[in-house]
C-alpha cells in the first residue's frame, strides 16, 4: 500500500516542486490513509477469499479471485487518489460538523 500511495504521490506531483515536497506529500498520505486503506483490504480480501474456498468451484477460483483483484485495484486506485483524509477512511461521507465519520 505504501509503494501505491508513493507511486501516486509521484506521479501525480508537479515535476517543478523539490523531492522535499514529494516526500512531506507521501509521509502524510501514508500517516493520513494507510490504516483505513489496510483496514478496508481486509473487510474485502478475508470474506473474498472465504467466498472463494467454500463456495466457487475448483475450475473458476481463479477467474474469480482475478475479479476480486480488478476490483481491489480499482478501490486503490481511488484509494490512493482521493485527498488526505483527516484520518478517516477514502470515501467516507462527512458528518454535519465536518468531521469523517
Amino acid at each position: 500500500l505504501t509503494a501505491v500511495f508513493a507511486w501516486t504521490a509521484a506521479l501525480r506531483g508537479d515535476t517543478s516542486g523539490k523531492a522535499s515536497d514529494l516526500a512531506g506529500r507521501v509521509q502524510s498520505k501514508i500517516s493520513s490513509d494507510l490504516w483505513p486503506t489496510m483496514v478496508n483490504g481486509w473487510k474485502f480480501w478475508v470474506p473474498a477469499a472465504s467466498v472463494n474456498f467454500y463456495c466457487v468451484p475448483v475450475h473458476a477460483q481463479v477467474l474469480y479471485m482475478s475479479c476480486c483483484g480488478v476490483l481491489w485495484t480499482a478501490y486503490l486506485s481511488y484509494a490512493s487518489s482521493t485527498p488526505q483524509a483527516d484520518g478517516a477512511a477514502p470515501g467516507k461521507p462527512k458528518t454535519k460538523n465536518g468531521a469523517r465519520g
